[in-house]
């Protein structure tokens, strides 16, 4: 919100994870493989109802569900519009999210949120209904936050190159403090997620 100000201002700035629409140097990671990664995965190992849990209807999250979504459409599956979900990003979005998908007459056997936090609560939800996961469910989340890998837990989930993405924006902050680069030129840098299979996917 505040990038306006730091343009006018002159302040050396570095976004990470773009959601700015004008110019401005950023670090972000392929959000549009990461959702594909996460439905490659949930369909290899057996899943065909994949259901999807955003957050906030942002652009990285956009771009997650056109990755996903894609991927279903190439193997042959539908991408049922009950089946998609936004809120934020806590634990009881992704809670309310699992409630509304078992109302439907056929819930999803497979789902992908957009963070660890929300998967959680469609885990604890599928846990209170004695939906055995992975069995019957499977879930794949985001971010590979420090809980996630707990034994009790053992969250599948897509995880950011967060050292990387730290160590490439102070070093783009840097250069562009010492004149190595220029705000009409600004540097754009993806880079690749990665999978981490857990105990809440099936063996592919």
């Amino acid at each position: 919100d505040n990038m306006d100000f730091f343009k006018e201002t002159g302040i050396p700035t570095v976004l990470i994870s773009h959601g700015y629409k004008g110019a401005v140097s950023y670090i972000d990671i392929e959000n549009d493989a990461a959702g594909a990664m996460a439905a490659e995965h949930l369909i290899a190992c057996g899943y065909r109802r994949l259901a999807f849990v955003g957050g906030f209807r942002e652009e990285l999250v956009r771009q997650r569900l056109a990755g996903f979504e894609r991927t279903l459409q190439e193997r042959g599956l539908p991408m049922r519009e009950e089946y998609i979900w936004y809120g934020d990003y806590s634990l009881q979005n992704g809670y309310q999210a699992m409630e509304h998908l078992l109302s439907l007459p056929e819930p999803p056997d497979a789902v992908f949120c957009c963070s660890d936090n929300s998967a959680l609560g469609v885990y604890q939800k599928a846990a209170e209904q004695g939906i055995d996961v992975p069995g019957q469910l499977g879930l794949v989340g985001f971010n590979n936050d420090q809980s996630s890998s707990l034994p009790q837990i053992n969250l599948t989930t897509i995880a950011q190159p967060a050292d990387q993405i730290g160590k490439l924006a102070a070093k783009m902050i840097l250069d562009m403090a010492e004149g190595k680069g220029h705000p009409a030129s600004p540097q754009k840098m993806l880079l690749y997620p990665e999978l981490i299979v857990r105990s809440t996917t099936r063996h592919s």
